[in-house]
This record gives C-alpha cells, sequence and structure tokens, in this order.
C-alpha cells in the first residue's frame, strides 16, 4: 500500500508540472499587454510608450519565456501568486475570500 501512494505522488509531480505549463501559456495568451493594462488601472489613463516599458521590464515581461515560467513556478510554489491586474489586490487574498463559498458549492454538489 504503501508502494502505491509513492508511486502515485511520483506520478503527481509531472501532471502539476504539466497544469502549471497549461495555466502559464493560457495567461500568456490573454489579448492585450498586461503591463500597459496594469498601468491603466493604476494611473487612470492611457500610459505613455516609456511608461509601459519601465512596466514591462519591473514586472519581469522583458525576459524570455521559459524564464518567466520558472520565476511564475518558483513564486506559485512559495504561495505568491501575483497581484491581480484587475483589483491591484494579492491573487492569493482573492482567492481565501472566495474559498468558503467553493466549499459550500462543493458540498452541496457531492
Amino acid at each position: 500500500m504503501i508502494a502505491f501512494i509513492l508511486r502515485r505522488l511520483v506520478y503527481l509531480i509531472p501532471v502539476w508540472i504539466g497544469i502549471s505549463l497549461v495555466a502559464f501559456v493560457l495567461a500568456n495568451l490573454a489579448p492585450g499587454d498586461p503591463a500597459r493594462l496594469a498601468l491603466q488601472r493604476e494611473l487612470g489613463r492611457q500610459p505613455t510608450a516609456e511608461e509601459t516599458a519601465i512596466a514591462r521590464d519591473r514586472m519581469g515581461l522583458n525576459d524570455a519565456a521559459p524564464i518567466r515560467y520558472l520565476n511564475w513556478l518558483g513564486d506559485a510554489v512559495t504561495g505568491d501568486l501575483g497581484t491581480s491586474y484587475r483589483t491591484g489586490q494579492p491573487v492569493l487574498d482573492s482567492l481565501l475570500d472566495r474559498f468558503p463559498t467553493t466549499l459550500q458549492i462543493a458540498g452541496i454538489g457531492l
């Protein structure tokens, strides 16, 4: 039984990596420039090209995709899911705020 559980845990690693890779790719395929969107929300106006370039550099969006993925994965593993471009608050806080409702809905579904 222990061997079965250990084998399942080992199989779980590539599944998690695959899911994280799909999530990263889908997030990067979203239309629009995340730096521009974040600046628009923050400034309340259209940012200049220079402001957008500075924000892209600060957010690490100028790095190569594999580097961004590894940085994103490392942050996610340590619990830093980043800041919402839409609301400006930490994503983890948003998830935790909605978790009790999610549990209730899941419980009703069972």
